[in-house]
This record gives C-alpha cells, structure tokens and sequence, in this order.
C-alpha cells in the first residue's frame, strides 16, 4: 500500500503520528519513517496496523512477512 494511502487511513481514524509514537516510545519521525517504508519497526508497524485495521501484510507486503511467520511458529 502507498504510504499516501496510510497517512488517509490514519486519519480517518483521528491517529496522530504522536499518539503512536508515544504509545510505542519512539520519536514521531520514526513513526513517519516507518510508514514511508525508509525504516523498519514490528513494533510500529504493528501499532499502525491495529489502529488502521489492516494486516501488515496489507500496508507492507513483503516487509514483515518473515517475522510474521515467526511469530505464528512462537505461538
């Protein structure tokens, strides 16, 4: 997905790149980093994910598939 695309659905949901920077202790400029594509964060990413409703893989595809599939054989 463009990172346009995510910027929308953010917020149309209200989100700032604050709110989930400081929900996951990193500067907002990470958050924007990571939504561009320029920087990988699970942890962000994730974070973005819930707030969009969306899977990572949809927002990011190909970009977390690995620790996705890592996270499913951890469980």
């Amino acid at each position: 997905m463009h990172h346009a695309e995510i910027f929308c659905l953010l917020m149309k949901r209200n989100v700032t790149m604050v709110s989930i920077a400081r929900q996951e202790d990193v500067s907002p400029s990470v958050v924007t980093e990571v939504i561009r594509g320029k920087k990988t964060s699970f942890a962000v990413a994730t974070a973005i994910a819930v707030k969009v409703d969306r899977s990572l893989t949809t927002l990011w595809p190909g970009k977390y598939d690995h620790r996705i599939s890592d996270e499913s054989k951890a469980a």
